[in-house]
């Protein structure tokens, strides 16, 4: 602040309007009447100040308070009434971590959607081992790798089989009779 009476100190009580005094002329430093409208003015000010700095703790669970509710609701978790705030966090964060085990549709909905082409995942193949069947080009099959990869538990080993799909088109000749074209239809291999 740039100058300071009794008056000031004794109604401005808000930090915003202690800020706004310093922008106005100095006569009104024994001025009742603005003094409290600076204080009216401030105060709100101040709660509104609170409220966003109190907000940014709220977008993280480890600083959350009156929104862990919420987010304990987007996790599916369901408190002890007995619990701190410090042990809900704390739930709340070893919940964030926790991954699923992946079972075999949801590996290949990862890798259909990876990929973008339908997937099939076939379980023991061989010991500790599964196999992923993809109708694709060759194209895709990084993508889908690459998801099974980060998805799949990480003791077991897989098998990527790739059944590309093409329509053929055959010519048959008969003698004298001209010749014939027949096209057949794609044909998925099923393993």
């Amino acid at each position: 602040m740039r100058y300071r009476t009794e008056l000031m100190d004794e109604i401005l009580k808000s930090q915003t309007a202690q800020r706004i005094i310093d922008f106005v002329a100095p006569i009104y430093g024994n001025g009742y009447v603005a003094l409290w409208m600076f204080q009216a003015i401030g105060k709100p000010l101040d709660a509104i100040a609170s409220f966003v700095d109190s907000l940014r703790d709220q977008t993280i669970p480890q600083t959350a308070t009156w929104s862990l509710p919420i987010w304990e609701q987007e996790y599916g978790v369901t408190p002890d009434p007995a619990w701190t705030d410090a042990q809900r966090q704390a739930n709340l964060v070893s919940k964030m971590k926790y991954i699923p085990p992946v079972n075999p549709a949801k590996l290949a909905e990862y890798a259909s959607s990876a990929a973008g082409v339908p997937c099939e995942v076939i379980e023991n193949v061989a010991k500790n081992t599964f196999a992923v069947v993809l109708r694709a080009n060759s194209d895709t099959i990084d993508r889908a790798k690459q998801a099974i990869d980060e998805a799949k538990p990480a003791h077991l080993i897989y098998i990527i089989y790739v059944a590309l799909q093409r329509d053929t088109l055959a010519n048959t000749y008969l003698a004298l009779a001209g010749t014939e074209r027949k096209a057949y239809p794609t044909v998925e291999v099923n393993l």
